[in-house]
């Protein structure tokens, strides 16, 4: 007699993790299609400032992001913006997402803040910011002087 209620409601949470797997992959391919459909709010993960012009760093950063499975989604040339994924990662333990990378003139330098989706701890999104931050340095220090 026990084991019929115990089989319905375990019933009921099955087609309730099936519904919550099936959202959640939906929601993954939605997210890769078009990253705007984020709902999760975006906090900053990182920040350096690069004794650059924006002129010099946006640019050279375009070149250097695309590195370890990242990809630019949207360059959002205006402002200095990208919008870049990173892939679901076992090892890094990384569910893969979308950062937004500005770069921010000030004066002759340039601040690059780095925006999570929510998708990942601050600190592992803190990680791949170093990491690009790292390409972008030693590729502006292999420039022709421009600062």
């Amino acid at each position: 007699m026990l084991v019929l209620p115990a089989v319905v409601l375990l019933q009921g949470c099955a087609a309730v993790w099936g519904a919550m797997a099936l959202a959640g992959t939906v929601g993954g391919a939605t997210v890769v299609a078009n990253p705007d459909l984020e709902l999760i709010p975006k906090s900053e993960t990182d920040r350096a400032t690069l004794a650059y012009p924006v002129a010099t760093v946006y640019p050279t950063l375009r070149q250097t992001v695309e590195r370890n499975g990242r990809t630019i989604v949207e360059p959002i040339d205006a402002s200095y913006t990208l919008r870049v994924s990173y892939p679901f990662s076992l090892l890094a333990n990384n569910w893969g997402g979308v950062i937004t990378i500005s770069c921010i003139a000030q004066g002759d330098a340039t601040t690059v803040v780095f925006l999570g989706s929510g998708r990942d701890t601050n600190q592992r999104l803190q990680k791949i910011g170093d990491d690009i931050i790292r390409d972008l340095r030693a590729a502006l220090d292999r420039q022709p002087s421009a600062h």
